[in-house]
């Protein structure tokens, strides 16, 4: 495995959730500079972050809707967990999606064309989670899947038919389903028996596989692959350690995650088109929140070390082809 990139970084206080302006020259990310976390962004020409919205909760997590240069942010009351979903606009407006305060609403991602949410929540029962998808210019609300269990949208599929969902059984054992939108039909991929986690999975570009990390029938986490059609698992890379955080290129050449050694993470990129490995040096600490710039052309991640915090940020064409 081959070192590569070149990496800068910021210090921050308590700072998570970096994401990628769509145009690629603006890092967003979450800090609690002012003492209660709130978003900012950061320009790549080295200038001060700069606070994009004020507001009196705590913000818990924001992405951007595909293609455009809105925002999703969530927002609880006081630290009670119950989030709400928000549509933050460029001009720093911000427009009540959810609106019900008593539930609870996990994010699922936005469809391809920008026009739709998807998230679950407990309205139906306090114990059970339903999926739920949401247009953003009516703002009508949809639910599109309740059953008895706790299920959670993840991502739309490339042509925005269907959603991948994941069923929580315990905290170590999950499923993952394709929800079709149009006749509400569950298609499971994942059964199996005994425990098995599956976390952080991608559709390939053709929307016919799904890149995702398990411990299926193993101890440790591992890179593995599923076919849609035939729901057959293949495994891509495993190791004596937990693989962890997978997220993938926009084009979908590149894959990011990193092994925790014992407490201690090591990065690891892996470029599909050469079918090549690499990894790049790092201070002592554990990565997380592994985010691709939508040019395919760096990586953001968070870096928890003993005695500091911080973002680093990689170039990808650095890199060095080890052969």
């Amino acid at each position: 495995m081959e070192a590569a990139g070149i990496s800068d970084y910021l210090q921050v206080r308590t700072a998570i959730n970096p994401i990628y302006h769509p145009e690629g020259h603006e890092l967003s990310y979450i800090a609690d500079y002012t003492g209660l976390p709130q978003v900012w962004d950061l320009n790549r020409d080295g200038e001060e972050p700069s606070q994009t919205i004020f507001t009196k909760e705590r913000i818990i997590f924001v992405q951007y809707i595909e293609g455009t240069r809105n925002r999703i942010i969530g927002m609880d009351a006081s630290g009670n967990e119950k989030q709400q979903l928000f549509l933050l606009k460029p001009n720093a407006e911000l427009i009540p999606l959810t609106n019900s305060p008593e539930h609870i609403h996990h994010y699922g991602g936005s469809s391809p064309d920008g026009n739709w949410i998807s998230w679950s929540s407990n309205r139906r029962n306090p114990e059970f989670f339903d999926i739920y998808i949401q247009n953003l210019v009516t703002l009508s609300i949809h639910q599109v899947y309740a059953s008895n269990g706790v299920f959670s949208p993840i991502q739309w599929s490339p042509d925005g038919k269907s959603l991948l969902i994941r069923k929580i059984n315990t905290q170590t054992d999950h499923d993952l389903g394709l929800l079709f939108l149009e006749t509400r039909v569950m298609d499971w991929l994942t059964r199996h028996s005994g425990e098995a986690g599956f976390k952080n999975p991608h559709f390939s570009k053709n929307g016919e596989f799904l890149y995702l990390l398990t411990n299926k029938d193993r101890e440790f986490y591992g890179l593995a692959v599923i076919d849609l059609a035939t729901k057959n698992l293949t495994w891509l890379e495993k190791g004596n350690w937990d693989f962890e955080g997978l997220t993938v290129s926009k084009d979908k050449s590149k894959l990011a995650f990193s092994v925790n050694e014992g407490g201690i993470s090591r990065g690891v990129l892996a470029d599909m088109k050469r079918s090549a490995l690499y990894t790049w040096k790092t201070p002592l600490g554990v990565i997380s929140d592994l985010k691709f710039s939508s040019d395919n052309q760096r990586l953001a991640y968070v870096l928890n070390g003993p005695i500091h915090r911080i973002f680093g940020r990689l170039t990808l064409g650095a890199f060095r082809h080890s052969g």
